[in-house]
């Protein structure tokens, strides 16, 4: 079973932040942000991902690139 984590990512217009979601292991990653968790969800869903609801990160673009480092 493929796994995605959802996680937050700031916005300069309302409501400050959107939702996106990413694989697990980072190599894949939502192509569009959502403004609603539920959609972002369902989207990972549609892709063949399991999101573990209840699991939110943030957004860390340095953890991201040490992951693709490894």
């Amino acid at each position: 079973m493929k796994l995605a984590v959802i996680f937050s990512v700031p916005m300069t217009t309302s409501p400050g932040f959107a939702w996106r979601w990413r694989s697990a292991d980072y190599k894949r990653e939502s192509a569009e942000w959502f403004i609603f968790y539920r959609d972002c969800v369902e989207d990972a869903e549609r892709s063949g991902y399991k999101v573990e609801l209840g699991r939110i990160e943030t957004h860390d673009a340095a953890q991201r690139s040490n992951a693709k480092r490894a």
